[in-house]
């Protein structure tokens, strides 16, 4: 028996409604439960390598260059870093510089997802994030070229930066 008039419309409607609603609670579930770890993409980020120097010259490799990670796996912001850090890998690995990573606890009070650099003679060279911009793409990079003078054997001294980005930070309860 064919739906009247009337019907199909109402019919139409549930349809469209049910299909809304399940997108707008899809949307949620997958972007606004984030939302409280959201207050921690625009944010400002100081990074002081002092007294990491000696722990990250320990954690290099010596006589080849490293790039350390410094991370903690319940960092929301990883998943915006993860694709600029494999981007990095697939391009300097193979001139090769060591990649290594170094969890740390949360009562550390540093900024994370970071990045160190140390030079071949055991330097520590660059300490701060892998780039300058919200969620850290890979055309802001700050690690790059500072790789690129490690290789042609200059040291760059950048060990207290700051940065604006995605960071997670101690947390304080």
């Amino acid at each position: 028996m064919p739906l009247s008039p009337r019907a199909k419309y109402w019919l139409v409607s549930f349809v469209i409604t049910l299909w809304l609603s399940l997108s707008a609670g899809a949307f949620w579930y997958y972007q606004w439960r984030w939302n409280e770890q959201f207050s921690s993409l625009d944010q400002l980020a100081l990074f002081d390598g002092t007294e990491f120097s000696a722990l990250l010259t320990r954690a290099s490799v010596p006589g080849k260059i490293s790039l350390i990670h410094l991370g903690r796996d319940d960092c929301f912001c990883n998943r915006f870093n993860e694709p600029h850090r494999q981007a990095i890998k697939a391009k300097y690995e193979p001139l090769g510089i060591i990649f290594q990573t170094l969890p740390l606890p949360t009562q550390l009070n540093v900024a994370t997802p970071a990045v160190a650099l140390v030079s071949a003679q055991g330097q520590l060279a660059y300490f701060g994030p892998y780039s300058d911009s919200l969620l850290c793409s890979l055309g802001d990079g700050l690690v790059e070229p500072l790789l690129d003078q490690l290789l042609l054997g200059y040291l760059p001294d950048v060990i207290h930066t700051t940065g604006v980005g995605c960071f997670c930070t101690q947390k304080t309860e």
